[in-house]
């Protein structure tokens, strides 16, 4: 991967988090270029509610955008293609008579997505909208 995030030649400093999410030690390059992959993965408004819909099962590309109002074709039709290339989504391309059709379902790395996803929504259900909200400091 080209990004100086990944190619950073940082000093090597062993980070540890007991019983959190890493029980093992990285240098710090290779933290900047996981949190980097992640981050850029998920940054695009849609990619989340798309990915969590194609959970509930393979999809068509009308269907998909249909579910998600105020997402242009041409956008749908860009992030599909990108989490394609990147093994998350296949493509099945068939025709319907002279109709061409084009379903999309998860790869088995997208399905590895599931439970991460799965997790976050959980967090999310534990608070409000409010609560989540940054906090302005009191003044006096």
């Amino acid at each position: 991967m080209n990004n100086s995030k990944c190619s950073a030649i940082s000093q090597t400093q062993a980070v540890q988090r007991k019983g959190g999410l890493m029980d093992t030690q990285f240098d710090e390059s290779d933290l900047d270029c996981m949190f980097y992959t992640c981050t850029t993965f998920f940054a695009h408004r849609w990619q989340l509610s798309i990915l969590m819909y194609l959970f509930t099962g393979p999809k068509h590309f009308g269907e998909i955008l249909r579910y998600h109002k105020g997402l242009s074709k041409k956008v749908l039709a860009s992030i599909l293609k990108k989490m394609e290339q990147k093994g998350i989504v296949s493509k099945t391309t068939y025709y319907e008579g002279a109709i061409q059709r084009s379903r999309y379902e998860l790869t088995e790395r997208g399905l590895e997505l599931e439970p991460i996803l799965n997790e976050i929504c959980s967090w999310g259900r534990k608070y409000s909208p409010s609560e989540l909200k940054p906090h302005k400091p009191q003044t006096k």
